[in-house]
């Protein structure tokens, strides 16, 4: 299993290529596309899941599906930390 801690960043999109050049431009960086995600949330019919304050994420882009549980996460400093067991 892994910690996961995970940042979100919220932009106008006005400053979307603004933003991907700047982080392409930084050392160490590999420039990585963009990508269309799907999402997909599941529960059992009582909502099992929901109340073990967990939830199973099926993610996708193009031919490649991950299925994730995620655990109740918390935030820290302006982050969330989580446990996801893929």
């Amino acid at each position: 299993m892994n910690a996961e801690i995970e940042l979100k960043l919220f932009f106008l999109p006005k400053y979307q290529q603004s933003l991907i050049n700047k982080l392409d431009s930084l050392d160490n960086s590999v420039p990585q596309g963009q990508r269309r995600l799907t999402n997909g949330y599941f529960d059992t019919p009582d909502l099992q899941l929901r109340q073990w304050d967990m939830g199973l994420r099926v993610r996708g882009d193009d031919e490649h599906r991950e299925q994730t549980i995620k655990t109740a996460g918390q935030v820290i400093g302006g982050f969330i930390l989580g446990l996801s067991i893929m």
